[in-house]
């Protein structure tokens, strides 16, 4: 398909346009061509003819120092063009996810006034990554399921329903979800990695800053009383523009839940304890109070548990 933004081809399960960002229209309606070159074919009108040279001029001489820092200076701005800024977006050919850029540096992890598997407050350092823009959706799970790699649902009533393919698929328990992940060429994020996607570094409660929930934001508190399409509250957007990490579903991550990790883990690239009973879901629900879908709590749950306001999105190392 072809953005009708900016005109640029898309995988045909993309959910956005990773040029522009454009949410793509789901039906083959709306779907614009690639741009047009002009009839003539001429150049563009602001490209002017080289300048001749002056007849008698000698080139100043470049001294090798000279040529030597030049050249070091050209290999930094390479090496600082190809980092992404925070937020760019790249589409993932397996199932056309857009995925947004999250930069390595440190974030303020954990908050003191929640609850004590949410203490202390601490400092992680991580590696840059990237992290699925939305949820995965039914769309891009059957992608999967029809590669004969994953299970279907454990329920199979939204998936099949031809109007819902553009919401997150449920009924998924962690194995589903991390066998997914692996299909995709991607992984399940870690739970600090899903933490900074959400919140940023300035260390704020939910994804677009301190303000309380309100259903402009986020589909929670059974305001709507069932999933929604992803990417449905633009405004409740994270700093580096993922969506949905408030509310809608909760979301797997690959961490086995300790209650004391935060006391003990490390501050750098934190990946969870080495076993356990318990994995951990972030980011509440529709079915869930405003208490439970800031960026901070955490949920364990059953790796054999599904339901249908549970879900997962997937993240690359860059």
């Amino acid at each position: 398909m072809f953005c009708p933004r900016c005109g640029k081809e898309q995988p045909d399960a993309a959910i956005f346009c990773g040029s522009c960002g454009n949410r793509l229209p789901q039906s083959g309606a709306g779907q614009a061509a690639p741009p047009a070159e002009s009839a003539e074919g001429s150049a563009p009108s602001d490209v002017r003819p080289e300048k001749r040279k002056p007849a008698g001029k000698v080139r100043p001489r470049v001294w090798i120092a000279g040529g030597i820092l030049g050249a070091a200076a050209i290999a930094i701005l390479i090496v600082r063009l190809a980092v992404p800024a925070a937020g760019s977006m790249r589409i993932s050919k397996a199932d056309g996810m857009a995925m947004v850029y999250v930069p390595a540096g440190e974030f303020t992890m954990g908050m003191t006034e929640i609850r004590a598997t949410n203490r202390p407050e601490h400092t992680v350092v991580l590696d840059a990554y990237w992290i699925d823009r939305t949820e995965v959706t039914n769309a891009m799970y059957g992608l999967c399921v029809d590669a004969g790699t994953c299970a279907a649902p454990k329920d199979t009533a939204a998936f099949d329903d031809p109007d819902l393919q553009d919401h997150p698929a449920v009924f998924v328990d962690w194995r589903m979800a991390d066998s997914y992940c692996a299909w995709a060429g991607r992984r399940l994020p870690t739970e600090a990695e899903w933490e900074k996607a959400a919140r940023g570094s300035d260390g704020r409660r939910y994804p677009w800053g301190n303000a309380a929930p309100e259903s402009g934001l986020l589909n929670f508190g059974r305001h709507i009383g069932a999933t929604s399409p992803v990417g449905s509250h633009p405004a409740g957007d994270s700093p580096y523009g993922a969506l949905d990490m408030a509310g809608n579903v909760y979301e797997w991550v690959d961490d086995w839940f300790g209650e004391n990790y935060y006391r003990t883990g490390p501050g750098s690239n934190p990946t969870g304890p080495d076993s356990g009973t318990l994995r951990l879901v972030r980011g509440g629900s529709w079915s869930d109070t405003q208490d439970n879908v800031n960026s901070i709590f955490r949920h364990s749950n059953d790796p054999a548990n599904a339901g249908d306001n549970l879900g997962f999105r997937c993240a690359l190392s860059a």
